[in-house]
């Protein structure tokens, strides 16, 4: 018998556990208005006691993405991107949870 066939395995794997992870897919991951991590609770939701759920995320046709309350504010005095400057559309709105997909139209 050759000697690959009588050695016997050293290690017998009984279990596996995947771990995956995740992350949006834009540029900043900051919100380039209020500066708080992108995943996190704007300061509009903070001060009011939000959810991190009720704070939803406003993608721009550019990319960036920001809190919906800090760009509103922002689009009231400019009609551009604060990051790259180029004119503001809006592309969709998502909540935090990228499964949560709200495809209304907000006033942007």
């Amino acid at each position: 018998m050759s000697e690959a066939a009588e050695t016997k395995p050293r290690v017998k794997l009984l279990k596996y556990n995947a771990v995956a992870m995740w992350r949006y897919t834009f540029h900043n991951e900051k919100c380039g208005i209020c500066r708080t991590h992108i995943t996190q609770r704007c300061l509009d939701c903070v001060s009011a006691g939000n959810d991190v759920s009720e704070c939803k995320l406003a993608w721009g046709r550019c990319g960036h993405c920001f809190h919906v309350h800090c760009i509103q504010k922002w689009l009231k005095t400019t009609h551009t991107c604060p990051m790259c400057s180029q004119v503001w559309e809006a592309e969709r709105i998502t909540g935090h949870n990228a499964a949560d997909e709200d495809d209304s139209d907000d006033e942007m």
